[in-house]
């Protein structure tokens, strides 16, 4: 399915403007929900498990998960500014420069959330929960798997969901080798933000601010 995904969203760069993301979209979405699909039934009808509990995609929006997304976006914006070699509050006092490019901003937005949605969302809580199969015949609930498993789960998902999101967004960088590196550590960031923030919208939040950072440095995403 993944190299499915891969293969389209090659063909979709031959796409230009609305018609490349419309389709870049549907295909991502397609893939996510088919992928849960595939979990929520060995979930049920192998574990006898509910699905949402088991495998929740973690969008719930309370003051916890504003917090969240408040600290990584500073954080994000000040680290990635760093990196890029500018200085931070260049970005904090850019608000005109975003607004004048409100459409590159909304294509941000949306890569964001749909890539999130896929590789965290679904793919590295798949991998974490396939690991924990045997665990959760034993516990049925997740919180009750002890730690070392459930740590365990989280780094050989963090390392997998990585490696796919490196070789998904590689071809946008013509293969080059330390950009697959700097990838496959964006992977595991987001992984991280993913697993102890319990919240998918900080792991967007982390996306998004990245990129419109670089957009920003580059003028370019």
């Amino acid at each position: 399915m993944l190299s499915v995904v891969f293969l389209s969203y090659l063909y979709t760069f031959q796409v230009q403007n609305i018609q490349k993301f419309v389709t870049f979209y549907m295909i991502l979405f397609t893939s996510a929900f088919i992928f849960a699909i595939a979990i929520a039934d060995v979930l049920h009808d192998e574990l006898n498990l509910d699905y949402l509990k088991a495998f929740p995609l973690k969008v719930q929006i309370n003051s916890k998960t504003v917090i969240y997304c408040t600290v990584v976006a500073v954080l994000t914006i000040i680290f990635t500014s760093i990196v890029s070699g500018i200085n931070p509050i260049t970005v904090f006092t850019s608000f005109s420069y975003f607004l004048s490019n409100i459409t590159k901003v909304m294509e941000i937005l949306g890569l964001s959330i749909s890539e999130e949605l896929f590789f965290r969302g679904f793919l590295f809580y798949g991998v974490y929960l396939y690991v924990l199969l045997r665990d959760l015949y034993k516990y049925k609930e997740i919180k009750k798997i002890p730690e070392n498993r459930r740590l365990f789960a989280f780094i050989v998902a963090s390392i997998i969901n990585s490696i796919f999101f490196a070789i998904y967004h590689s071809y946008v960088y013509l293969f080059s080798l330390s950009a697959i590196e700097s990838l496959f550590i964006f992977g595991l960031i987001a992984s991280f933000i993913y697993y102890y923030t319990d919240s998918l919208w900080a792991c967007i939040t982390f996306h998004f601010f990245y990129d419109l950072t670089l957009f920003l440095v580059t003028g370019v995403i």
